[in-house]
């Protein structure tokens, strides 16, 4: 979790096991308590976030986004309130919304959301996000400097494939599509294969049940016959992440 300021630290660290997780695991109680509490933290823009996230676990999702954009309008230099905002988002399933914060949050120069920006491009092989990362963290001399050793693979890893992270990258929009779309909870994701047999970006889902998973596999199908992909060698595949 994104380290937050004094007063808030306590309500995030309760909310944190849900943001992460993507399911509420708090009773009404406690989240009422929690709201209680954010509304009288004196930093009005922590209080929103707080209250925000409070609302976005619990599944008031439209509240829970208004509350947190006002939090990020107050004070638009508040790493914390973007990327934790940004954090719940993703586990609830609306990856996109992410991304277009991330997006946002570039804008204002803040490191952090570049860094984080960083690994959800690898995540989704988005060539421009990363090259746009990539640009603003060479230039600002961390990249040999700053990375942790999982943000130098990532780095790697997007170099690696290069070219082909134009021809790998719509398949995962497909995964990621439906994974917004049937709420999906995504644990990881990778790339395998090779241009002599075909490559396939893999998206590993918190779902066991075998039928879901045929269900979502079929979909992707669909997909990558509507969009015209279906002549590339590439695919994707939804995998169960107890396997």
């Amino acid at each position: 979790m994104i380290k937050p300021q004094f007063e808030t630290d306590e309500l995030l660290n309760k909310l944190f096991p849900s943001m992460q997780s993507g399911k509420n695991l708090l009773t009404d109680i406690q989240i009422m308590d929690i709201i209680r509490k954010a509304r009288k933290v004196p930093d009005r823009h922590e209080g929103l976030l707080v209250e925000g996230i409070a609302k976005l676990v619990s599944g008031h999702f439209d509240e829970g986004v208004t509350l947190c954009e006002r939090s990020i309008q107050l004070d638009t230099h508040d790493h914390v309130a973007w990327l934790n905002f940004g954090v719940t988002l993703a586990s609830l399933g609306h990856h996109s919304m992410q991304n277009d914060l991330l997006w946002r949050a570039m804008s204002y120069g803040l490191v952090d959301a570049y860094l984080k920006a960083l690994s959800v491009s690898a995540f989704w092989v988005d060539r421009k996000m990363f090259e746009h990362v990539y640009e603003f963290l060479n230039r600002a001399g961390l990249i040999n400097t700053s990375l942790t050793e999982t943000q130098k693979y990532e780095v790697r890893f997007m170099q690696e494939l290069g070219s082909r992270l134009d021809f790998i990258s719509p398949f995962a929009t497909i995964a990621m599509e439906i994974a917004e779309a049937e709420h999906l909870i995504v644990t990881n994701s990778h790339v395998s294969g090779d241009a002599e047999h075909g490559y396939c970006y893999a998206l590993h889902i918190d779902e066991s049940d075998p039928d879901k998973l045929l269900m979502v596999n079929d979909m992707a199908l669909d997909k990558i016959i509507s969009k015209g992909l279906h002549t590339l060698d590439c695919v994707t595949l939804f995998v169960s992440e107890s396997h």
